[in-house]
């Protein structure tokens, strides 16, 4: 090759190769991105000794750089193409505030809001938001490396993944470099990574799918991903793995009580029976190419009179965005309407029972929306709920809720089966959920709930002794590392 014939090659590479770098060096973290910020921790210099309540609890949160949590947050706006979720970002992860009377039923009308207002748009995958708020100021957190009996990864991971997904990125990027960093640092190899924690705000399956998947990572095929303990709103049953480090957590609700009063103003509005007009209910998007059995559940609803149907759909499409149901509203009723509002749990008080059958996976919000509202979930899959929760539901399932087999269906209508409920039963699940309504309760992120010494005493405090989602959720996380 002549001179000049390399000379013009090596003018055509470098720019070339620089334009390359460039556009990968955008996907890719900086190693900056992976420093920590200055002092590592959300809290403030405490120790051990400061409060005997947090013995063999102490949390040490990693304070990562913005761009695995915060900075992902920043493009609410286009995390996921065509949807804007910026609403459900604000108040930590809570949502946009809304106005919804339990008392008058004046479901979603956005009036004036009420002062310590606890209902919001909350957005079912929201948690890892939610975590890292109450985290940070929870009183059991340490910013002694050495001190801490747990350490907390906060990084956003199902948020960052739908970007990805939707954007034609990288899945594993951010999360490889991640774990890089934290592979390098005495903590992580003080038990290789079996005292960390991480809220995965999706369900497991969704980062442990086929390479290949048009959905999903395989973020947790890696064996130090797997050697930490997760909270996920699904746990893998199919995974030897998920049994040991997953911890399922209940999905969140519309309602996040500041005030004990407003917890027990809800049980006893969940207690309530004369409205209930209509045998069984169903709300979910119609899924005809997903999930047969759901669809034949949905059509089976739709052609019952004893049962009332809502098909969720955007805002712009439903009939009634509000779900501002009629007093003399009658039970056979098929309504096209929003989901995404509290209002939905005006539906479900209408109702005895509330259908839950597997949509994308087992599990489904609306089974904890239903139980709000007193309606009796109704599971066709043990692992929908009954195996999933275990560290927030009793073990025996059917105290609050009705489980059926598929295979009873072949013989029997879903309806004749519930119409033989008789009614003392179901007046004892509804009060055994009302006993439950605590447990299930992401309460909002400005109560600190326990520990006396350490914070100071809230209202709400005396009514959830036995403790809320979140307290439990890290109740579990604590007992599982004692445990490994």
């Amino acid at each position: 090759m002549g001179r000049a014939a390399f000379f013009v090659l090596l003018v055509l590479f470098v720019p070339l190769s620089l334009l390359l770098w460039c556009f990968y060096s955008t996907m890719l973290p900086s190693p900056s991105d992976l420093l920590p910020g200055e002092g590592s921790s959300h809290t403030k210099q405490l120790r051990p000794s400061a409060s005997s309540k947090c013995e063999g609890r102490w949390i040490y949160v990693y304070n990562l750089s913005e761009s695995f949590n915060h900075a992902i947050l920043e493009r609410c706006r286009d995390i996921r193409r065509g949807q804007d979720l910026c609403p459900y970002m604000e108040n930590s992860g809570m949502g946009r505030e809304v106005n919804y009377g339990i008392d008058s039923e004046e479901s979603g009308s956005l009036g004036i809001l009420k002062k310590d207002n606890p209902w919001f748009n909350t957005w079912q995958f929201s948690l890892e938001i939610y975590f890292h708020e109450r985290l940070k100021k929870h009183p059991c957190t340490t910013s002694v490396e050495a001190d801490a009996n747990a350490f907390y990864v906060p990084y956003y991971a199902g948020m960052d993944l739908v970007y990805r997904i939707s954007h034609h990125l990288p899945r594993e990027a951010l999360s490889h470099g991640l774990l890089q960093w934290l592979k390098g640092r005495p903590s992580w190899r003080r038990k290789g990574g079996r005292d960390h924690f991480i809220t995965l705000g999706r369900i497991a399956r969704d980062f442990r799918m086929p390479r290949g998947s048009s959905w999903g990572s395989q973020m947790l095929l890696h064996p130090e991903w797997r050697s930490m303990v997760k909270l996920t709103l699904e746990r893998d049953g199919t995974k030897q793995d998920a049994t040991d480090k997953e911890i399922g957590i209940p999905y969140p609700t519309f309602f996040h009580p500041v005030l004990a009063t407003q917890v027990q103003a809800l049980a006893v509005w969940l207690l309530q029976s004369k409205q209930r007009v209509s045998m069984a209910s169903m709300a979910g998007r119609n899924r005809n190419k997903t999930a047969v059995f759901r669809q034949r559940l949905f059509d089976r609803c739709e052609q019952d009179q004893r049962c009332s149907l809502i098909v969720c759909v955007p805002d712009t499409e439903s009939q009634s965005p509000y779900l501002a149901l009629p007093l003399n509203y009658i039970s056979g009723q098929t309504v096209n309407a929003t989901c995404s509002l509290p209002s939905l749990l005006s539906f479900f008080h209408r109702s005895e029972f509330c259908l839950q059958p597997a949509g994308d996976s087992p599990s489904r919000r609306s089974y904890f929306d239903a139980m709000l509202a007193g309606c009796i979930p109704v599971i066709f899959d043990r692992n929908s709920a009954w195996t999933q929760y275990t560290s927030h539901l009793p073990v025996d399932g059917s105290s609050y809720s009705i489980y059926i087999p598929q295979s009873a269906l072949r013989r029997q209508s879903i309806f004749d089966i519930l119409h033989s409920v008789p009614k003392w039963k179901i007046k004892l699940m509804r009060e055994k959920i009302a006993e439950l309504l605590p447990r299930i309760l992401y309460t909002h992120t400005s109560v600190q709930q326990l520990y006396p010494n350490a914070v100071a005493k809230t209202p709400i405090e005396d009514y959830m002794a036995n403790k809320d989602s979140f307290e439990r959720a890290i109740d579990a996380v604590l007992m599982k590392m004692r445990k490994l």
